[in-house]
């Protein structure tokens, strides 16, 4: 007997269709201001939290302040990326932040990425909002086939593919990186169990070309964990075959293998600039990998907004914080899961039982019991582990497709006896349904009164645990209609309302709708900046201007965001700031000492509540925010008026103790010239400072050396009249040149080896992908598909009791 007739009649294909389009033109009626551009879903509004916005005529509380670092980070680097591309050049260097950075390098930036790409055709904080929304149709049109590829029907398909997009992982996390690596992870899942099925060629050009765009994507926690997830769900489903396990398995690592190699450019960079960073120590020190949920978050999977919700009603004192705690799929595929693994034994066994056991790893990592051993494995040491989430969320998502899939082939033959319990079972999920409707609707016209409608159970809100209660009560309902022979449909089309509006409860209010104009906020301090700041570097004690959003306004500063914060930053501003800190990967100053500000370039230093930084001197003045003059400031680039050679870091820095604007430390490396001695400093004009490329015109009666106040990474080339010299670390964090005597044209450029490599990886990696699409394609036009070997496939599994 085939596996469709075993199944019994499946509902059209015009109800999927149906139930697409309903969920299509809800979404654009839900985002419409999105769309017309009207409103941006990035939180610029967090601004005016701060003290050069706090005071501008339109300034309010923000609508939800767990969004801030999209428009600190993601926004601006942007930016960036659309210059360089405007530019011909790949987007390889950031001039504006900590001295400059690598942006490439940085993973998140992720210029390579179709989310990216696609957010480059509109203004930025436009298009990371339409890239917000793309993400969801990806993220849930993968789910959908990957629940397909398994057979399941078209409305089990669309609830598992709404249930994903809209889960917790994907909304809170929407405009992070996090989410472009999320929304591309069911395609992962979805091409490796159609090779499993198959055996196509295709399958596996998918799957590389999958985990190509996953690393592009720029998250390289969360492709860490997605992985972990993958290895598993493979390792389970390859020894449930029954022949060729080793010929699989080896065609799937290797398609694998293939995808790394598209993603070279991107990979080489990134795993280069790695090692040179703080985060990985930091983490180390801190045991990060061990941190785990508490076992009370479990109860967000039913009422995720229990103790309130930043996005409706501001609550931002949850432990853990809101996006790391919240594991949520909709109360309603939560029960359809359930049912689905208590099916387990009667259909799909093992293709429900891999997901299964990578739900249960990854959940015990979650929520405590394995999270010391993950701890204490390789790479995991160092990952927040607790953002296993995203694999827990797919799995859950997942069985939920399969399980009402199980629920709409368990019926019961339709018999008479069995009417009245049939419509009561209706009657009470058409009870729960309008009792969700109806929470929907109080919570889209009174959001903030919500607290205070039901009373609070232990800290929970009344009305968010009876809007879980009520989506549970429904999809148990269903179950249970399907089961004493209602229709098919009727019960499928039930679910996928119950699924939407839990969304409309859950993702709609995350993520605030903005203006525009406050994208970022107009400041009448940093408009004095921008027109009085450009030659120099700017600073603040704190946070009273974040570190970053110097790119969105085109002004250098020594602070910055970033995940691979370098080493030498840290190094140098621990010496010239005792209360210097960058712990969460924000670069702030407490108490800097003037002098280590001048020899860093820093021209400008923005204060709170009239502070000055002993030793320099007000300019500028707004209310409660203060701009003061750095004096002695060096400038970008200039000749060291005299120089002592070191050895290493931890030497520049005694000598630069000593007096910071003293002479220049020059790391020498063993058995290389020292620097030359100066009699008489060079004069030298800056000619062009694009991104990854410095001009300068040297003229000098003696040798110099030029130093360049820019952060001193491996990878910048320098030249003199065309010929290379080499790049040695100044004074800790700085570049220098020797130059000879007389006029020379200086120039330098960032041209890191990894990239070219990555270049080369990538070529090659296109080179293979197309040959073996193309022999994968006469391949199918010329033989059927394999038949499915009996065990290996679902079919051995369907037997109804």
């Amino acid at each position: 007997m085939s596996v469709a007739s075993r199944r019994g009649p499946k509902p059209k294909l015009g109800v999927g269709v149906t139930a697409v389009a309903v969920i299509f033109a809800l979404c654009v009626a839900l985002w419409a201001t999105v769309l017309t551009g009207d409103k941006t879903l990035i939180g610029g509004d967090i601004l005016y939290q701060y003290k050069p916005w706090a005071s501008q005529p339109d300034a309010h509380q923000p609508r939800n302040t767990y969004v801030g670092d999209p428009v600190t980070q993601f926004v601006p680097w942007l930016g960036l990326v659309k210059d360089s591309l405007r530019e011909g050049e790949l987007p390889l260097w950031n001039p504006h932040s900590l001295s400059g950075t690598p942006l490439l390098a940085n993973d998140q930036s992720s210029p390579f990425s179709p989310f990216t790409l696609f957010a480059a055709l509109f203004p930025p904080a436009r298009g990371i909002s339409l890239t917000m929304l793309l993400k969801l149709w990806v993220a849930g049109i993968g789910m959908a086939l990957f629940i397909k590829v398994h057979g399941a029907r078209t409305l089990a398909c669309v609830v598992g593919g709404i249930a994903y997009a809209t889960g917790s992982f994907m909304i809170v996390w929407l405009a992070y990186p996090h989410t472009s690596v999320a929304a591309l992870a069911p395609w992962l899942f979805a091409t490796l169990a159609w090779y499993l099925r198959d055996r196509r060629p295709l399958a596996l050009v998918g799957f590389a070309v999958a985990v190509a765009l996953q690393f592009f994507a720029g998250h390289a926690e969360t492709s860490l964990h997605v992985g972990f997830g993958l290895a598993i769900y493979l390792v389970v489903r390859v020894i449930a075959l029954r022949e060729q396990r080793v010929k699989a398995f080896a065609a799937i690592c290797g398609a694998g293998v293939l995808g790394c190699l598209l993603a070279g450019v991107q990979l080489l960079p990134f795993l280069e600039n790695l090692p040179r960073s703080s985060i990985m120590e930091d983490r180390e020190r801190g045991n990060a990998g061990a941190s785990h949920l508490p076992r009370n978050a479990l109860t967000t999977w039913v009422a995720p907004n229990g103790r309130g919700s930043p996005g409706i009603d501001g609550s931002a004192d949850r432990i853990p914080v809101y996006p790391e705690s919240v594991g949520y799929v909709g109360a309603g595929a939560f029960v359809a899961a359930g049912f689905g693994i208590w099916r387990i034994r009667r259909k799909r066994t093992w293709e429900k039982g891999a997901l299964v056991a990578v739900g249960v790893l990854c959940g015990a990592v979650v929520y405590g019991p394995l999270s010391s051993l993950a701890g204490s494995s390789p790479l995991l040491s160092v990952s927040n582990n607790s953002r296993f989430l995203v694999v827990l969320i797919f799995v859950v998502a997942a069985l939920a497709g399969l399980g009402l899939d199980d629920a709409l082939a368990a019926a019961a033959p339709a018999r008479r006896s069995l009417r009245l319990p049939r419509a009561g079972a209706l009657a009470l999920s058409g009870l729960a349904l309008l009792g969700l409707g109806a929470t929907v609707f109080i919570m889209f016209e009174w959001p903030h009164d919500l607290r205070d409608l039901l009373p609070t159970f232990r800290d929970y809100l009344g009305f968010w645990v009876l809007a879980g209660l009520l989506a549970v009560v429904g999809a148990v309902a269903l179950i249970a209609a399907r089961r004493l022979g209602a229709n098919e449909t009727a019960v499928g089309a039930g679910f996928v309302a119950i699924a939407l509006l839990e969304a409309a409860l859950f993702a709609f209010p995350y993520n605030p709708r903005v203006p525009p104009s406050e994208v970022f906020p107009p400041s009448s301090t940093m408009a004095w900046l921008g027109e009085n700041a450009r030659g120099g570097y700017v600073a603040s004690l704190g946070l009273d201007l974040i570190p970053d959003l110097s790119v969105a306004y085109r002004l250098n500063d020594v602070r910055g965001v970033d995940t691979l914060i370098n080493r030498r930053i840290r190094q140098y501003w621990a010496e010239g700031d005792p209360k210097y800190e960058d712990g969460f990967l924000y670069t702030i100053l407490g108490t800097p000492d003037s002098r280590w500000l001048a020899a860093a370039g820093v021209t400008h230093m923005l204060t709170s509540d009239k502070t000055v930084v002993p030793g320099t001197s007000p300019v500028y003045t707004e209310r409660d925010v203060v701009v003061s003059e750095v004096p002695g400031a060096r400038p970008f680039a200039f000749a060291a008026p005299s120089t002592v050679a070191v050895s290493n870091v931890r030497q520049a820095a005694a000598e630069m103790i000593k007096d910071p604007l003293g002479p220049v430390a020059v790391e020498v490396p063993e058995g290389a010239d020292p620097p030359p001695a100066t009699s008489a400093p060079a004069s030298v004009a800056l000619g062009y400072h694009r991104p990854q490329t410095i001009g300068l015109r040297v003229d000098g009666a003696t040798p110099s050396t030029i130093v360049v106040l820019q952060t001193y990474t491996p990878g910048w080339v320098a030249r003199v009249d065309g010929k290379e010299v080499p790049v040695r670390a100044a004074d800790i964090l700085f570049q220098s040149i020797d130059v000879p005597a007389g006029s020379h044209q200086v120039t330098l450029r960032y041209e890191p080896a990894s990239v070219k490599y990555g270049l080369v990886a990538t070529a090659l990696g296109l080179l293979l992908t197309v040959g073996l699409s193309a022999l994968a394609v006469r391949r199918a036009g010329r033989a059927p598909a394999r038949p499915a070997v009996p065990g290996e496939q679902e079919d051995a599994n369907l037997s109804e009791s």
